[in-house]
């Protein structure tokens, strides 16, 4: 049931940027002052993947345990082209997107264990944002974007498991824990919906604020012995992007 939620979610992802590039039709007819740009933005993305927790321990088995929640801070890069009609506060972009998306969280017991499961997905796509201009400067936009998980089994496993008592816990060493949670836990593709705000500055100098919000499961728990589920693991983002464009009219 969980996959069919995703997508469904996908679907409707794709229906919207089906509908944002069908929009650009809008524009066609401009006069001779619209505005045409190619650029390039970079930055940084936080984000952070609910649920994670409940991957590992999906029922209360026992009391006295504790979970913390961390986000994953890494680099965001966007090739676009925009183009502004010169009669008409709208515009359309189109990207071309690298970035990292992840999280963490952390067990801690009575007993004394202590684990961090983490995860970094890197990912490549493309997006699609319909723009209001309030002012010539300023930029408000409302899209989406897809993109395809580069390495699904970008989890990382610390513990210390292996210094607690073998002969009553009976742990195996983390790094074989590691190894299990890779092979059955992997990164999938991330369709979000998203919104940012940006302001241009002279010389196409821009900083653009933006936040997505996953609308499929980010990961996948395959079948497993271990009491391991597949939750539906949404994730969430802001990114702050200084940009730099270029008129591609030659004007």
């Amino acid at each position: 049931m969980i996959r069919f939620c995703c997508k469904v979610s996908l679907s409707r992802l794709t229906v919207l940027l089906c509908g944002l590039v069908i929009s650009s039709s809008v524009f066609a007819y401009g006069g001779s002052d619209d505005v045409f740009l190619v650029g390039l933005k970079a930055g940084g993305e936080y984000s952070w993947v609910n649920h994670l927790d409940k991957i590992l321990v999906s029922e209360n088995y026992y009391s006295g345990y504790d979970f913390s929640h961390s986000g994953c801070i890494g680099p965001s890069v966007t090739l676009f082209a925009r183009f502004r009609s010169a009669d008409k506060p709208l515009g359309l972009e189109g990207d071309l997107n690298y970035y990292q998306l992840g999280g963490g969280t952390e067990y801690t017991d009575i007993k004394g264990l202590d684990y961090t499961m983490s995860v970094r997905y890197n990912y490549v796509g493309a997006g699609a944002y319909l723009l209001y201009y309030p002012m010539d400067c300023l930029h408000v936009g409302l899209g989406g974007r897809v993109s395809f998980n580069l390495n699904a089994e970008g989890l990382s496993y610390e513990s210390n498991q292996e210094s607690l008592d073998q002969g009553q816990y009976n742990y195996e060493s983390a790094s074989a824990t590691e190894g299990h949670l890779r092979d059955k836990i992997k990164g999938d593709m991330d369709a979000s919906a998203g919104c940012m705000v940006g302001y241009t500055f002279d010389h196409g100098i821009s900083l653009e604020a933006g936040y997505h919000f996953g609308l499929g499961d980010l990961m996948v728990t395959k079948t497993n012995n271990y009491r391991w589920i597949d939750p539906t693991n949404w994730v969430q983002s802001v990114y702050f992007k200084l940009g730099y464009a270029i008129s591609a009219l030659g004007k």
